[in-house]
């Protein structure tokens, strides 16, 4: 039991010596103290550089075997056709609202597909497997497009690069 703590460090983990993370549950809190030390996107851009409008941004933390994704969504009219497109070196994920399983929570705060009411926000946690992804420095896009009540589409995207174990 006292091993852990030092193979840890000599990984390379020196806080998680003291403070090993704890296990990310993909159900849309993000509650988890993992997601407070998580390399960030910070707001989404549009097209001319300036804040996109909805508000999104994402999260990524590497435990274990797996890379998890938060995604954060501001949005008055949550859809089903509402998504987020995640790209990571050459692989390519979709994450909307009504997406559930295993390794892929939602939280949603309104109601899919009903434009009687004003909702508010959705935020997927998803756990992606280190397996089927590059190693080292990889660049990192995140997308979203909101269509809005009007019928007008806003887009934003960021960007990041992850090391990748």
């Amino acid at each position: 039991m006292r091993l852990a703590p030092l193979l840890l460090v000599l990984a390379g983990c020196r806080s998680c010596a003291l403070h090993p993370p704890a296990a990310i549950v993909c159900d849309g809190e993000l509650d988890e103290p993992a997601w407070r030390r998580a390399e960030r996107t910070g707001p989404f851009l549009d097209d001319a550089g300036a804040r996109a409008a909805p508000y999104s941004d994402a999260r990524f933390v590497v435990a274990g075997d797996a890379l998890y994704v938060a995604l954060y969504a501001a949005d008055e009219d949550i859809r089903s056709s509402d998504a987020f497109t995640v790209e990571i070196g050459d692989r390519r994920l979709r994450f909307g609202p009504t997406d559930r399983g295993p390794d892929v929570g939602v939280d949603l705060d309104g109601t899919v597909d009903d434009p009687r009411d004003d909702d508010e926000e959705w935020v997927v946690e998803a756990r992606i497997p280190l397996a089927g992804l590059p190693r080292g420095a990889v660049p990192v896009r995140v997308a979203r497009c909101d269509r809005l009540r009007d019928g007008r589409e806003r887009c934003g995207s960021a960007r990041v690069v992850l090391r990748l174990p």
